[in-house]
């Protein structure tokens, strides 16, 4: 994708962003969920016909968010399976995410289709993957900081 076009589309994301902080310390919820349903649409499209790169998870969080802020579980719960429905979903949120979709389901009494389950699946594993390195990753540099600790002792 064209750099110009790239920070274009930055730029108005952050515009809708901060338009929608207005609007949630304003509690005009339903202006806020427009917004943001208007940007999910812009980032569902540059990311499936522009960059193919996939999805970020913020637009859907956000939402999910003023859902919840307006009392609306059913509609959290229907952004938040719409993000797990896209292809290579992206962001440090999706666990957080998933852990909330959960919860909700569990809260509204939803059966969880199949392929949203396997996300969610995917979702964990990968994280726990992630814990695993940094956890490995950690004790690396323990037992590092341990034999300069015994190399500088010997001097």
């Amino acid at each position: 994708m064209n750099r110009e076009l790239r920070e274009s589309l930055a730029q108005e994301a952050l515009a809708y962003y901060e338009r929608v902080e207005e609007l949630e310390s304003m509690k005009a919820y339903g202006q806020a969920i427009e917004l943001l349903t208007k940007l999910i649409l812009l980032k569902e499209f540059e990311a499936n016909c522009i960059s193919c790169y996939g999805v970020s998870s913020a637009p859907y969080k956000e939402l999910a968010h003023v859902f919840r802020l307006a009392h609306d579980a059913k509609s959290e719960l229907e952004i938040l399976e719409r993000f797990f429905l896209q292809s290579n979903i992206k962001g440090n949120s999706k666990e957080e995410m998933a852990v909330r979709y959960l919860s909700l389901a569990k809260e509204l009494n939803y059966h969880i289709p199949e392929h949203i389950r396997a996300t969610l699946d995917e979702i964990h594993r990968e994280s726990q993957r992630q814990l695993a390195l940094q956890r490995k990753s950690m004790l690396i540099h323990r037992r590092s900081q341990r034999a300069e600790k015994v190399r500088l002792a010997r001097m």
